[in-house]
């Protein structure tokens, strides 16, 4: 009965509204590149992934020069993938129960506060080439 009403009131449109242009590359991907946050958001989603593979680069590197043991550049590439998966499930419990720009905020000033840590302990001598 209710749907005999729904449908009574508006009629079901079996076809699908004419594209106002080409479907492809100029279509939806182009509406959305018309969006100012979209390209801020996915010019900065950009250049995160790359500080970040740069950063796993140069941590490898750093750990190579100061062992030269490939075990010791092998664990550190390899560890943060473990804790990511183990801690995973964690935040997202943690993300659901807080504001999610909060956490996002404040994890991305725990990450450039690690980097700026690393930074000065390598260019204040702390972080040496070990012997052997």
């Amino acid at each position: 009965m209710l749907l005999q009403t729904v449908t009574a009131q508006r009629p079901l449109e079996l076809e699908a509204p004419a594209p106002s242009r080409p479907s492809g590359l100029g279509g939806a991907a182009a509406d959305t590149l018309r969006l100012p946050a979209f390209r801020y958001l996915w010019g900065s989603t950009g250049l995160i992934n790359l500080a970040n593979q740069m950063r796993g680069m140069v941590i490898a590197w750093l750990v190579l020069d100061m062992t030269n043991s490939q075990l010791w550049v092998g664990l550190v590439n390899g560890l943060p993938a473990v804790a990511i998966a183990g801690l995973s499930l964690a935040g997202g419990v943690l993300v659901d129960r807080a504001n999610p720009k909060t956490v996002l905020l404040q994890v991305r000033l725990a990450q450039a506060a690690a980097v700026f840590t690393i930074a000065f302990l390598v260019t204040a001598g702390v972080a040496e080439e070990t012997e052997g």
